[in-house]
């Protein structure tokens, strides 16, 4: 699936949706965010041994008002062997951003680096770097460090019961100088995944809060993602607003594909109610 995200942002929030201290009023409206996938880049799959965009050189994507935003559009990069190593973005023909990435040997993400900013238009700079340990293809410890605002994470294997589960730790790491303070979150993860490397089960627990949230993930044939559910224990007093498009706690997907079986369309389907959210074009 081609989708674009700021993983730096989505941790941000990640951090304040589990954060113990954060206290909510009964009914307080707040942002949530899609976080199964922030699991998925959090967790960062093994790169699957068929190409991912066999034959492409460029995707792009053009949102629709159902993701957000009308007008946005990204062109994605591609390289011999499927990967994407260059995303931009622009808002009609305004140019907003562009990211270069770099993957080590096993495909997983090393680096990325921001080429141009709107916000910054005279400024390069390295959005974040990470490192991996691994026990054959298994991730042991993954650390992720964010350049712009000096935080950390380390996520790190607890156990491998059997082929399919793991348990891992991540300590996130933070300092604000401005307050002059230091602070760490720690959460558990338990995941599960199928045959084809897929997460199709995780549970995330707060360890200073004890708040869990557990999902569960189906998948069509093909490999594109079906269906997302996701429990809170306890449920929250508050109603949640999901940014970057419709989203709910169940969310399905839909697509339609071109002749060599890649997305063309792509609709999300929240409260019985279908909207399509992007179209996609590959050179």
């Amino acid at each position: 699936m081609v989708v674009c995200y700021d993983w730096h942002f989505l941790s941000k929030i990640f951090k304040v949706v589990l954060h113990p201290q954060i206290k909510f009023m009964k009914n307080k409206i707040v942002i949530s965010i899609f976080i199964s996938l922030f699991s998925i880049q959090l967790f960062g799959q093994v790169f699957p041994t068929h190409e991912i965009y066999p034959n492409t050189k460029i995707v792009k994507r053009k949102s629709h008002n159902g993701s957000g935003g009308k007008g946005y559009w990204t062109i994605k990069t591609i390289d011999s062997i499927g990967r994407v190593v260059n995303i931009k973005s622009y808002n009609k023909r305004r140019l907003l951003s562009e990211e270069s990435i770099a993957y080590d040997t096993l495909n997983n993400e090393v680096l990325s680096i921001s080429n141009y900013s709107i916000n910054r238009p005279n400024s390069l700079d390295t959005n974040w770097t990470r490192s991996y340990q691994y026990d054959k293809n298994d991730i042991i410890r993954q650390t992720t460090i964010f350049n712009t605002s000096k935080d950390s994470t380390v996520l790190a294997l607890q156990s491998k019961p059997n082929d399919s589960t793991y348990f891992y730790l991540e300590t996130s790491y933070h300092f604000r100088k401005d307050q002059m303070r230091h602070w760490k979150n720690e959460t558990e993860y338990q995941i599960i995944k199928n045959k084809n490397n897929q997460i199709i089960k995780w549970e995330a627990t707060n360890l200073l809060s004890g708040r869990k949230e557990m999902q569960e993930i189906t998948y069509y044939p093909n490999g594109n993602r079906k269906r997302r559910v996701i429990k809170h224990v306890p449920e929250y007093e508050i109603d949640f607003i999901y940014v970057g498009g419709p989203g709910a706690d169940d969310q399905s997907w839909e697509y339609t594909y071109d002749g060599k079986n890649r997305i063309k369309k792509m609709y999300t389907i929240v409260e019985n109610k279908k909207f399509k959210i992007a179209t996609y074009s590959y050179d």
